[in-house]
């Protein structure tokens, strides 16, 4: 397999990954959610501030959230050494403690290669129309 062929099969692991991450949020299933980020994944929110990985459990398992939709899509990677950065779109509807949201935004997600997979490291988003 040549270098070109190695960063395709990299690039839909990527994707499939973030995928996963989708379908995680609409199950809530926090052990997929868990092993998908990294021990010092860092999501910096809207307010400014910043959360970590137990931040982010302890909030989905709340059981204040529920998600009925939780789409990524529009794709694009790319590569810096030992880190994939991925580019998309998310969509999100549903409720978060009895208030309900819907929303879209454009996000960047960085991965990286932890342990025989792909570990989100950091994500960060901004809305869309």
């Amino acid at each position: 397999m040549n270098n070109k062929d190695h960063l395709q099969l990299a690039r839909d692991l990527i994707i499939k990954r973030d995928l996963e991450w989708a379908q995680a949020h609409r199950d809530l299933d926090l052990k997929l959610i868990e092993d998908i980020l990294s021990e010092g994944y860092q999501q910096i929110q809207d307010d400014e501030s910043s959360i970590g990985k137990s931040e982010l459990l302890a909030s989905y398992g709340s059981g204040n959230r529920q998600w009925n939709i939780a789409e990524s899509s529009d794709h694009q990677v790319q590569f810096s050494g030992d880190l994939a950065i991925l580019i998309g779109r998310w969509r999100g509807k549903g409720i978060n403690t009895e208030e309900k949201f819907d929303y879209s935004t454009r996000f960047i997600s960085i991965y990286r290669f932890e342990d025989g997979s792909w570990k989100m490291i950091h994500d960060q988003s901004a809305p869309i129309d």
